[in-house]
């Protein structure tokens, strides 16, 4: 079973990537963005879409991997507290 994950995840990996191809290749035409003074230089649209799909997956994962560290420390503090609790328990009896 975890090999079909596996290869699901590379399957969709794969097809996101080409994906991505596609619309950086027929999506040619320049674009400029400006922000307050500052302005950036022309980009053709395709890119600027992976590079917006691009930094919007690193903040996701980003996010997703402080959310996961913080479900381990719960866990492992929840881990320690029912250890003790089995030892004062055994303790009782």
């Amino acid at each position: 079973m975890k090999w079909l994950k596996a290869f699901a995840s590379l399957i969709l990996i794969i097809a996101t990537l080409v994906l991505g191809i596609l619309v950086a290749m027929n999506n040619p035409a320049l674009v400029q963005l400006t922000f307050l003074d500052w302005q950036m230089p022309g980009l053709s649209l395709g890119a600027l879409v992976l590079l917006v799909f691009g930094a919007g997956c690193l903040l996701g994962l980003s996010v997703n991997l402080l959310w996961v560290w913080k479900l381990q420390a719960a866990r492992r503090r929840l881990t320690k507290e029912l250890r003790n609790t089995v030892k004062r328990v055994e303790q009782i009896q």
